[in-house]
């Protein structure tokens, strides 16, 4: 999640989904994002690279259903769990991601 600064009065919250991996994953990053047909895969550091969704639609019509398939183990899922409540804040026209 990021929080923008608009102007002097106003921000904005947009939900960005990021996977990153080592720079010898860079190609695996590139064919997930052809896979999925939805962000893109920017250099991170020098040893990494990004693979960043940030469109609101994508994030929630590809990447959310994704996870809702193949869930998440561990503690991330916590982390999963509060990016659908911000997704559903977001939108609530979105649904019950």
């Amino acid at each position: 999640m990021s929080i923008i600064k608009k102007n002097k009065m106003s921000y904005t919250v947009q939900l960005i989904f990021k996977l990153t991996q080592h720079k010898r994953d860079k190609e695996l990053l590139e064919l997930i994002a052809k896979f999925l047909n939805c962000g893109a895969v920017h250099y991170h550091s020098e040893n990494a690279f990004v693979f960043n969704v940030t469109k609101f639609a994508d994030i929630i019509k590809i990447i959310i259903p994704i996870f809702k398939v193949y869930p998440i183990q561990g503690i991330k899922n916590l982390d999963y769990q509060d990016f659908c409540k911000v997704a559903n804040l977001i939108e609530p026209t979105a649904g019950n991601i």
